[in-house]
């Protein structure tokens, strides 16, 4: 499906180069508390709202086939972070205060080689669950492995999706 739209757009799998240096590189350096973290708590599970969003104006635009393949990449990293939440809670005890301590510790770090320039990405903020971001879907999060706890935290700060 990806190829067919990117032909059609006159493009191809691989015309864009990777990032260098190359992120998951660098990630495949860390533990895997900070893996975890990095990747699919405060990474994978920041598209879930965001792609909520695209779904529906890409079928506003006429783009029925690139709305239902980004709808199948949403679900795969709501799996991605719950599967990186069950291990995380599993690793540092299923504490919550230990998840949070350990999410804090570990955005420190990232942001650490983000400012030495070793990743070329945005700074994410080191008290994940109030920081700032997209509104948030209960149903996404919930189905991503974040506690009914951890969710009330985000939409104290962030609100809620209007999907919601």
């Amino acid at each position: 499906m990806l190829e067919d739209c990117l032909e059609q757009r006159g493009s191809f799998i691989g015309e864009f180069s990777y990032i260098v240096p190359d992120p998951y590189e660098l990630l495949a350096e860390q533990d895997l508390v900070y893996r975890l973290v990095i990747l699919s708590r405060t990474g994978e599970s920041e598209s879930l709202e965001g792609l909520s969003s695209l779904i529906p104006q890409l079928e506003s635009a006429g783009q029925e086939r690139v709305a239902r393949m980004y709808e199948y990449v949403q679900i795969d990293e709501a799996r991605h972070t719950q599967m990186g939440n069950k291990w995380l809670r599993f690793l540092v005890g299923d504490d919550d205060d230990a998840v949070a301590e350990a999410t804090r510790e570990c955005v420190m770090r990232y942001n650490h080689e983000v400012r030495k320039g070793r990743l070329h990405r945005a700074l994410r903020s080191p008290d994940y669950l109030t920081g700032p971001g997209a509104p948030v879907q209960r149903s996404l999060r919930e189905l991503a492995g974040f506690t009914l706890t951890e969710i009330d935290l985000m939409v104290r700060s962030r609100g809620t999706a209007a999907q919601e």
